[in-house]
């Protein structure tokens, strides 16, 4: 669990108002975590009746790689992705056709970061020529103000629904334009924070209980989602394909088994493993095994795009039937749109002494490696991040545990219950997002269900460290001679320790979080650190 990244305070850095400023900033640069490559890849998912078919491609450099070629498509309800990859610039344009229309998706991307990044339909007025009339378009949306995450043509629609934080991956949905005001809503949900969602989600049991899964299941989608960046594959397709077994295959979703039909074919066992729809419980070790096979990658690649296929299938099917619900909420004054995380944001806040802790968590961490050197006031805002978080962590997994009580309570759910409780406590991968309505700032949770039920011999649950650090005073300075600069704390109680990290240690951690889950349970005597 952690609420933000801090580099190292001996930097020397710009003023605490600029770094928060930076903290919060759009632009990131998109580097391969295999080489000092600039990528991106698109993933698009095809909801229409309709095969988007590969048609030409424009790169501005011969060193520009990608895998796109001549007949590359996607078919109806089928999934896709292109890579393109760089040194140093990469700038790209690529015509597809849709049916009748062209769909034109553009992106330049440089060292300092991503520039822009657009989607447009096209209307091609003389044929004998290379002229197009733009109908609609998904302007710049990454780098330079605020727009629609939407583009419209004649027929069809294309909805930005995810953009990994680094800018190294987008999901474009494609869907009827009749669809338009459902996946905008489908969007908004997906986008909004946890605490949003989990409001809904509670408005839910009081209106419609009936639909209460289907509300979770998008909850838990959009953290799945925006927890996959930066893992391993088989860490990916684990943690998809445990969402899909427990939600999707349980009967716990108020939706159509007919819709769900095609990708569910699609939807295939790993190998070495039993059949996903009937187990319900995938297992990790059968992912790292097929992960040490050789070849396995293009494989796992192509697994995971069948799991997002369904899910994304399942999640647009569950919108539907809240379109209704969605409406009301939005209605009744309980939704916010300063909650909806868009990726159109390309500026964040300044942090000032005396701001309310909560609404500055996230670029406030960001920010601390300008305090050369720290000052009173400085060491209390680093405690009051780390409580804050704690706090947030504890109140949302109390409301979250008590929702999937609720579904685990409903008659003939036993099947339902088992799966829910299986995923609750494997779940490995995920990130809790809380925005703050004052000024746009955020407390990020990653996997923090990791640790809720870790080690029964020694509890790490969040109850269990919100007993030990519920204030700042439970929090004390550690004296130690570390050589990296962060900062060391610990509880009162002398059970738990908290330590500052840098950006790339984050990263790092979040990336073993699988594996060191799944250690510690199979080795319960095991000395690791919990």
């Amino acid at each position: 669990m952690a609420t933000g990244w801090r580099p190292n305070i001996r930097q020397n850095a710009p003023s605490l108002e600029r770094l928060a400023l930076v903290g919060n900033s759009a632009f990131h640069t998109i580097k391969s975590t295999v080489s000092n490559q600039l990528s991106l890849q698109v993933h698009i998912t095809n909801g229409t009746s309709e095969t988007l078919r590969f048609e030409s491609k424009d790169v501005s450099s011969p060193s520009t790689q990608c895998d796109i070629k001549k007949g590359w498509e996607v078919q109806p309800s089928r999934a896709g992705s292109m890579r393109f990859s760089d040194n140093m610039h990469l700038r790209f344009t690529v015509y597809c056709t849709l049916d009748d229309e062209k769909l034109c998706i553009n992106a330049h991307i440089s060292s300092s970061g991503m520039k822009c990044f657009n989607v447009d339909f096209h209307e091609e007025v003389v044929k004998r020529t290379s002229y197009f009339k733009v109908i609609g378009g998904m302007p710049e949306f990454m780098g330079f103000g605020s727009c629609s995450n939407q583009a419209e043509g004649n027929h069809y629609i294309a909805t930005v629904l995810h953009v990994y934080e680094d800018r190294s991956q987008i999901h474009i949905y494609l869907g009827e334009k009749k669809e338009e005001k459902l996946l905008q809503s489908f969007s908004d949900f997906l986008n909004s924070d946890s605490w949003q969602q989990l409001r809904f989600a509670e408005w839910c049991v009081e209106h419609d209980r009936n639909l209460l899964g289907n509300v979770l299941f998008l909850a838990e989608f959009s953290a799945v989602e925006k927890g996959l960046p930066g893992t391993l594959l088989e860490d990916q397709a684990f943690t998809l394909d445990l969402l899909a077994a427990t939600f999707v295959t349980t009967g716990i979703l108020n939706v159509s088994g007919e819709v769900l039909e095609a990708s569910l074919q699609m939807w295939k066992p790993i190998p070495g493993a039993s059949d996903s729809r009937v187990a319900n419980r995938p297992k990790y070790t059968n992912y790292c095994t097929w992960a040490a096979q050789k070849d396995s990658q293009v494989e796992m690649e192509k697994h995971i795009a069948a799991t997002r296929m369904l899910l994304l299938v399942a999640a647009r099917a569950c919108a539907a039937q809240l379109r209704n619900l969605l409406e009301q909420w939005k209605g009744g004054g309980t939704f916010n749109e300063k909650r909806v995380i868009s990726s159109t944001s390309s500026t964040g806040s300044a942090v000032a002494e005396g701001t309310d802790i909560r609404a500055v968590a996230s670029a406030a961490a960001d920010a601390i490696k300008a305090l050369q050197p720290p000052d009173t006031f400085q060491l209390g805002l680093i405690k009051s991040l780390v409580v804050n978080g704690i706090s947030q962590a504890k109140e949302y997994a109390q409301k979250r545990e008590k929702l999937l009580a609720a579904i685990k309570q409903e008659p003939n759910s036993t099947s339902a219950a088992t799966a829910l409780q299986y995923y609750y406590n494997w779940l490995p991968l995920s990130e809790r997002l809380f925005v703050s309505e004052k000024d746009s700032g955020r407390i990020e949770l990653f996997s923090p269900e990791v640790f809720s039920d870790l080690d029964s011999s020694q509890p790490t649950d969040i109850k269990t460290v919100w007993d030990s650090l519920k204030s700042v005073e439970f929090l004390e300075d550690m004296k130690t001679n570390s050589m990296s600069g962060e900062l060391f704390y610990h509880s009162t109680d002398n059970v738990f320790m908290v330590k500052t990290i840098s950006k790339p240690e984050g990263k790092l951690l979040r990336k073993m979080v699988p594996s060191y889950q799944a250690h510690v349970k199979s080795e319960p005597r095991s000395f690791m650190c919990r």
